[in-house]
């Protein structure tokens, strides 16, 4: 391996090293067969020693005092490794740090960022160009970059799309409860009639300002849709309101004859009674039904 051979040149400590030593001319195993510089090779003590003068006290070699001759090699080897990459000077300035940053993929202005609609906008949710400049203006002095910023950007409308799916899921849920409340009140088959009395109501009264601001706001609201259902039900029977087909299939004659069964119902004449308001409503209804135009 390169670390043992880095040792053994430089100690000259192996085996043959030692042998070569002990049986030289001077004859027998002296000292200087035995000695430090004959087992310095795992050693962390002399071996520096055994280096020339030049050497050993090089300011470079200073970190190496006490250490194993393995770490030197180890640190040869990492040295190389670097030879002929790009050398990015630690920055000190504002300007300096800007240029490192743009070396690694920062871009240098903040317009140089690429950013792509995400693949799964929900419909409803728009792609706003404004909030994205706004994004890679701050992603710029941040000096982040074009990896960096992706990952932001994706983290970003990833959170978006979530919290508009999960306002839309609760918008749902909130209209699901308001048509059944409106359905129990009005009956399963006055529903759509009433909503489009209301509707009518509503474009009919209001300018488009003022309706766009109800339906944003109160669209949701029962009570607010009721008010209107009445108020286009009054608008209808001044002739204020046309082109409402309220007959629904029923005679004025089966109109009266279910108005007359729902005042006959114990729950008409009490308003205490559970049912009062429900019967009260459709008995309403049925009346501004017979208005045809």
């Amino acid at each position: 391996m390169a670390d043992d051979n880095a040792g053994d040149t430089l100690l000259g400590g192996s085996d043959n090293g030692g042998d070569n030593q002990g049986t030289g001319d001077s004859g027998g195993t002296g000292d200087s067969g035995t000695g430090d510089q004959g087992n310095g090779a795992s050693g962390t003590g002399n071996w520096l020693d055994a280096m020339p003068e030049e050497l050993k006290t090089h300011p470079s070699m200073e970190k190496f005092a006490g250490e194993s001759p393995e770490i030197l090699a180890k640190s040869y080897i990492n040295l190389e490794k670097m030879v002929g990459r790009d050398k990015i000077p630690m920055p000190q300035t504002p300007d300096e740090y800007k240029s490192a940053f743009q070396r690694l993929g920062a871009p240098a202005t903040a317009d140089g960022y690429e950013f792509k609609v995400p693949d799964n906008l929900p419909a409803g949710l728009e792609f706003d160009k404004a909030s994205v400049e706004g994004f890679s203006k701050i992603a710029h002095e941040l000096n982040l970059t074009q990896e960096q910023a992706s990952g932001l950007y994706k983290q970003m409308w990833d959170t978006n799309i979530s919290n508009f799916e999960a306002m839309q899921e609760s918008r749902i849920a909130s209209q699901e409860l308001v048509v059944n409340e409106l359905k129990s009140d009005w009956g399963e088959n006055d529903f759509s009639l009433n909503m489009e009395v209301a509707n009518r109501a509503l474009e009919s009264v209001f300018s488009e300002q003022s309706q766009a601001l109800i339906k944003e706001r109160l669209g949701d609201s029962p009570g607010i849709i009721k008010d209107l259902n009445k108020l286009g039900a009054n608008l209808m029977e001044e002739g204020a309101l046309t082109g409402i087909n309220t007959g629904g299939g029923l005679t004025p004659k089966m109109m009266d004859d279910k108005i007359g069964e729902l005042m006959a119902h114990p729950a008409y004449m009490d308003a205490a009674h559970i049912e009062h308001k429900k019967i009260v409503d459709q008995v309403y209804m049925l009346r501004q039904r017979k208005f045809k135009t």
